[in-house]
């Protein structure tokens, strides 16, 4: 071989091994990068920057979204705790495969936009608040604070970081995200608080007012007895439950219709409504309408029965008292007397009250007779205790404070301002609004489940009525307010960035 051709085949032999080397080098490096793509992708970085919504120009991640999310499945779950279950709601399933609704939609997405709708609330309030150079109350303040050293003991308690625990909240959500957007809905309510308390009316335009919307305040009493349209329940051979046809269905409703009007005619004729209601009750049930209050419904409100057919014949100022109707519904009759219509005119009461909740059995629901006992006794030694001081409010309040089982009153010494027949307990209500109550008196009251109530007298406060109309007027003016101000604050939602939320 030539000198030469020696050299042009080592040129050739360089060229392809440094070919190979160049070739193994780009590759290693697609390598890496795809390997770091994925570890950025598996850290939560990527989607938890993306931008989720866009409130008036300004960009919110995934993390921000994430935070509203949970808070409003927190806030369902708080609200409705054992009772989800009846609005279709399985907490052991993941959220996206649970329909809600007719229309497709899961409960994720309700969660989904029910976090916005708060988010959006809470970026339009505290943005507001800040423009006014108003800031954080004190109570906002210290429950920030508070929530903050809560977190740490926690985290303390189950060994683990904080990192880990805001990272079990979902992506992108983080300790300073968190805090941030925590004070964020605190001052907007804040604001909110602000804005109503703002919103004073006078006598006249209270009255104007619920003179404008009565059905909104008003109630009514009537007498009612129902007769059930549903055929008897049947079981085949294997005990399993028999759909009822539609003749039956049919046959049962025209029943329940001849059996409501026969009872109707004869109370028109002055037959009275209890005897009535213990002649058609069927057996079982006759010495429960032997009590006219089994068949009496008492200071109603339009809201209380918009479920009904009834409502609208209810609320008719056409009625007057001892009419009678018939009125059907979706599974039956209902004969009704009607008596009266008023409206709340009673005075709120303030009061200071301390709680006790007997402990169940460990292991069950259930309280025992000496456990009950235990309670009113522990009840009556802390009165006796109060009484043996200087039996002023200030140390009734000091008492709620050691004592109190209720974690939401407690801080405020058991403190209950205009409280109205519906705040209290049917038994403290009772004893609160009886004729004669006056400042300073106390008392304990046993319920039958065991709780029981040592209860403090402050003195009387406003109409309820007007109450309940100055609110709804704070109310309707407050959400003209808002919608006014929301449109300085369009919100565009990115659903390539919502998909992360869950």
């Amino acid at each position: 071989m030539s000198k030469e051709k020696q050299k042009r085949r080592n040129q050739r032999g360089a060229a392809n091994g440094n070919g190979k080397k160049v070739a193994t080098i780009v590759i290693s490096v697609v390598v890496f990068l795809a390997i770091a793509a994925l570890a950025i992708w598996n850290s939560g970085i990527i989607q938890k920057s993306k931008t989720a919504v866009t409130v008036a120009g300004k960009n919110y991640s995934t993390g921000v979204v994430q935070f509203y999310y949970r808070s409003a499945y927190n806030q369902f779950l708080n609200t409705y705790g054992d009772y989800a279950s009846m609005f279709g709601l399985d907490t052991s399933k993941p959220l996206d495969q649970q329909e809600y609704g007719e229309d497709g939609k899961t409960w994720a997405d309700y969660f989904k936009d029910m976090g916005i709708d708060n988010m959006e609330r809470a970026i339009i309030l505290s943005s507001e608040a800040r423009k006014a150079n108003i800031s954080l109350s004190e109570e906002s303040q210290a429950y920030l604070q508070q929530t903050k050293d809560e977190l740490t003991v926690y985290c303390v308690n189950n060994n683990i970081t904080k990192g880990t625990y805001f990272a079990s909240l979902g992506t992108g959500v983080t300790e300073k995200l968190y805090f941030e957007q925590l004070e964020n809905m605190l001052l907007a309510d804040d604001y909110a608080k602000h804005l109503t308390e703002q919103m004073q009316y006078s006598e006249d335009e209270i009255t104007a007012y619920y003179d404008g919307h009565k059905n909104d305040f008003d109630i009514v009493s009537y007498r009612y007895f129902y007769f059930g349209g549903t055929p008897e329940a049947k079981t085949d051979a294997e005990e399993n439950e028999v759909k009822a046809t539609e003749e039956e269905t049919k046959a049962a409703m025209e029943q329940a219709s001849k059996l409501a009007n026969e009872m109707a005619n004869k109370v028109k004729a002055g037959k009275d409504f209890t005897a009535l209601t213990q002649e058609y009750a069927v057996e079982g049930e006759k010495e429960t309408y032997q009590d006219s209050s089994a068949s009496t419904a008492t200071d109603v409100s339009k809201s209380a029965v918009s479920n009904t057919a009834y409502q609208e014949w209810a609320f008719s100022p056409d009625r007057t008292a001892g009419d009678v109707t018939v009125s059907e519904e979706a599974d039956g009759y209902y004969v009704l007397q009607f008596l009266s219509r008023g409206r709340n005119d009673y005075e709120t009461m303030n009061i200071r009250q301390i709680s006790l909740s007997p402990a169940a059995m460990e292991g069950t629901d259930t309280v025992t007779d000496e456990q009950k006992a235990a309670t009113k006794t522990k009840a009556e030694n802390i009165l006796a205790q109060w009484e043996q001081g200087d039996k002023t409010e200030d140390s009734f309040a000091a008492l709620a404070k050691e004592q109190s089982d209720d974690e939401n009153t407690k801080e405020d010494g058991g403190l209950y301002q205009q409280a109205n027949k519906d705040t209290l307990s049917a038994e403290v209500s009772e004893w609160v609004f009886a004729e004669g109550r006056k400042a300073g008196d106390t008392t304990v009251v046993a319920t039958e489940s065991g709780a029981c109530y040592i209860v403090y007298i402050m003195g009387p406060d406003q109409v309820y009525w007007k109450l309940q109309v100055k609110s709804a007027m704070q109310t309707a003016e407050y959400e003209k307010w808002y919608e006014n101000v929301k449109k300085e604050y369009p919100l565009e939602r990115n659903e390539s960035g919502l998909k992360y939320v869950k």
